[in-house]
């Protein structure tokens, strides 16, 4: 059953994608009819197409880290605000993070396909089915490595906290009786 923040963090994750994709990978579709620059990387510098053909060099740059930052900045944007909710609304933040992080995984997913789907119309010059898909199984596993590893951080990070609440919430007779020890000592004790 999902957490009662899944669909906040479903739309979060959506807005992200539909974002991602309008702005970084579609316009890459538009390559060989596009002269000048058809959009910026992660790092605001141009990505010029002028009349050039999509191989060598800028089918490589298409490739070759030009979605990953931007995943990686949805990832680690998307899984602190998936910890920060969920604490601030007192909900168990192991399973919001889970379930953001398959959001994330889905949207890579999607994503590599997308540019796999472009870069095949693109090679194939107006006939997709004259040149093979793209494999991007090694993109997406170190896409998803990178989320499994930010995941766990952020796990990490509220995981003894949690841990230490659960145990005040199940042992509250305990932390009762030593907190009455305590004040029964330190009165003792002053009175000396």
């Amino acid at each position: 059953m999902a957490s009662t923040l899944f669909p906040t963090m479903q739309r979060f994750v959506t807005d992200e994608w539909i974002r991602l994709d309008s702005e970084r990978i579609t316009p890459w579709a538009f390559f060989n009819s596009h002269f000048g620059e058809i959009c910026t990387d992660f790092y605001g510098r141009p990505i010029a197409s002028g009349g050039l053909e999509f191989e060598g060099s800028i089918r490589d740059r298409y490739w070759q880290r030009f979605i990953e930052p931007f995943l990686e900045d949805i990832t680690c944007r998307e899984l602190a605000e998936a910890r920060k909710l969920a604490l601030e609304r007192n909900q168990d933040v192991v399973p919001v993070l889970e379930e953001t992080a398959g959001l994330l995984i889905s949207t890579t997913r999607k994503a590599f396909a997308r540019m796999a789907g472009i870069d095949r119309r693109l090679r194939g010059r107006g006939y997709p089915e004259s040149v093979a898909l793209q494999n991007t199984d090694r993109e997406r596993r170190d896409m998803e490595a990178f989320i499994y590893l930010h995941l766990a951080n952020e796990r990490r990070m509220v995981t003894p906290k949690r841990s230490l609440e659960r145990y005040y919430r199940e042992n509250q007779l305990l932390f009762w009786v030593l907190s009455f020890v305590v004040a029964i000592g330190a009165w003792v004790f002053a009175k000396g």
